[in-house]
């Protein structure tokens, strides 16, 4: 009976670590204003499944969080600094 509520409370504490990193470790990986979003599918979404198929779409950099009703969502770093930099040079250019 002990071993059981080893496994249960083990289980609980990867779960609550795999949700706590999902969304907010895109954060860390990419500033917000290098951030984009698209859905990759719509309807029903199972978490794990969400975030692995955005992994693959996006090179291992997309992270997926599931929305109600409308599906996988999937975060990613969509510029990278050296292309906001040079947006920003062209701009100051013009």
């Amino acid at each position: 009976m002990k071993n059981s509520r080893v496994v249960a409370v083990a289980l609980l504490l990867a779960f609550v670590l795999l949700v706590s990193i999902s969304y907010p470790g895109m954060a860390a990986k990419c500033p917000p204003e290098y951030t984009c979003t698209s859905f990759i599918y719509g309807g029903a979404c199972e978490p794990s499944k969400c975030y692995a198929d955005c992994a693959a779409a996006y090179s291992g950099t997309g992270e997926g969080q599931c929305f109600p009703q409308q599906g996988c969502r999937c975060s990613y770093c969509c510029k990278t600094l050296s292309t906001a930099a040079a947006a920003a040079a062209g701009g100051r250019a013009a």
